[in-house]
């Protein structure tokens, strides 16, 4: 059995909302609800520990009664970082293995758990090919300094496969040097643990701005 940890703690500044990103509504669904209605068809995932912004507990809580989410949901409110909010959940976590992924990214799919599950490696990330040519600029100027070898280069995405014990060790040296991260893919790489990658699908894109969201409302009307 595997446990799955949902981030939901983004406000959705660049999006411009009233309110935080994950129970804005896509054509009419609080957008954390799609992640969580592929993960309650699972029978692999054993529990979902979701973590809520600052003041919206209640809220949550009655959408996901609402939405009738039969797994066992446990809450816990997100921290001030996204690394934060991580190391918090971990807390709750009684599986060998632990599932993490993101209300932002609706377009996820049984599919896209299922590929890591049944990966051979035991930290595993989604990620993309870098299809466009990626420049690094001169450190304080607008001018290009380096050209980067995109055949090397992975866009990182979620869901990510982790080893509970080591996902925690990492998170642990992370807190101790205090080292910040945006991902915990990165993080598990830069404090010693071998993490590999398998390629995911386009659509399964962060909802990071208004035309993300204007896409995804269109890519859900037609699935």
């Amino acid at each position: 059995m595997i446990t799955l940890l949902l981030l939901n703690g983004g406000i959705g500044e660049r999006l411009g909302m009233e309110k935080p990103k994950a129970i804005m509504r896509l054509n009419g669904v609080p957008l954390m609800i799609y992640s969580l209605h592929e993960a309650d068809k699972m029978l692999e995932i054993s529990k979902i520990i979701l973590n809520y912004p600052d003041g919206y507990k209640d809220e949550v809580e009655s959408l996901i009664k609402q939405y009738a989410i039969e797994k066992e949901v446990i809450y816990v409110e997100a921290g001030k970082t996204r690394q934060e909010s991580v190391y918090k959940m971990l807390e709750y976590v009684d599986t060998k293995t632990v599932l993490i992924h993101e209300s932002a990214r609706p377009n996820i799919t049984i599919d896209d758990f299922k590929q890591l599950l049944e990966h051979e490696y035991h930290n595993v990330t989604q990620s993309l090919p870098i299809y466009s040519t990626v420049l690094e600029k001169k450190e304080h100027t607008d001018y290009i300094g380096k050209i980067h070898d995109r055949t090397r280069l992975v866009d990182i995405q979620l869901p990510q496969k982790f080893l509970l014990e080591e996902l925690k060790e990492a998170h642990n040296k992370a807190k101790e040097n205090y080292s910040e991260y945006t991902e915990d893919a990165s993080l598990m790489f830069d404090n010693g643990f071998d993490v590999a990658f398998t390629f995911g699908k386009v659509i399964n894109f962060k909802i990071t701005t208004k035309d993300h969201f204007y896409m995804a409302r269109y890519l859900n009307s037609i699935r």
